[in-house]
């Protein structure tokens, strides 16, 4: 008797496991098309503050840096530099699980000062920094590591605005543009100039758990919702 073939069924395996999104932001030749700078507080009494970047083609780590100057005379000063391709959207990324960045800094003058340096993001119009923020003093290039950073590790500059006090990372939080923000403060009303330098400029923001479904043939597609 003849045994009937029995059709031959392909099965298709499929899984989900989770994945991590990520999305990275680094310059360490700062092109001036690339950076805006803009002064946001000045409490220095008249003629009040000023301040000018420029990028010198050597004297980074290594080549060319970003180069800061302050003029004030007392009170203080706060100037953001925002990169006009550092935009991170949280929906797109599953949520934001952390923020780590990195620099290098450089004080370039002769007093015994400092100038401070924190990351900055710009949401939904509202400016935020981290806290406490980097001191450089003068003794040649430093460099400062900050990873992991969550929500509360960013305030609001109430110097500016009001409202919420931290940035949202969730998937309903708007897209993220990141920067750096310098400052300098000094109680005296006497003619103060600090001028520092930032090279290696690295931001790593990393999202939530990504759906990733991944067949026995080993092709996957990532989704990004």
């Amino acid at each position: 008797m003849r045994v009937p073939r029995l059709p031959v069924v392909a099965c298709l395996f499929l899984s989900v496991v989770p994945a991590s999104a990520q999305v990275s932001f680094m310059d360490g030749d700062f092109s001036d098309s690339d950076w805006t700078s803009t002064l946001l507080i000045d409490t220095t009494p008249a003629p009040g503050a000023t301040f000018s970047v420029q990028q010198p083609a050597a004297g980074g780590t290594p080549g060319a840096y970003r180069e800061t100057r302050h003029d004030y005379l007392g009170g203080s000063i706060q100037v953001a530099h925002v990169h006009g391709g550092a935009v991170a959207d949280p929906s797109a990324l599953g949520g934001i699980s952390s923020v780590s960045f990195s620099y290098d800094l450089i004080h370039l003058g002769d007093d015994p000062y400092a100038v401070r340096y924190r990351l900055l993001l710009i949401q939904d119009g509202k400016v935020f920094t981290s806290v406490p923020g980097d001191l450089i003093f003068t003794g040649g290039w430093q460099s400062f590591v900050h990873a992991g950073l969550g929500e509360s590790d960013f305030v609001i500059n109430t110097e500016l605005d009001t409202g919420t006090e931290n940035p949202d990372f969730s998937v309903a939080g708007a897209p993220i543009q990141f920067g750096y923000r310098t400052s300098n403060y000094a109680s005296a009303l006497d003619p103060q100039t600090r001028i520092s330098g930032i090279d290696n400029w690295t931001v790593v923001v990393s999202g939530g758990a990504v759906s990733v479904e991944s067949t026995s043939w080993t092709r996957v597609k990532s989704l990004y919702r």
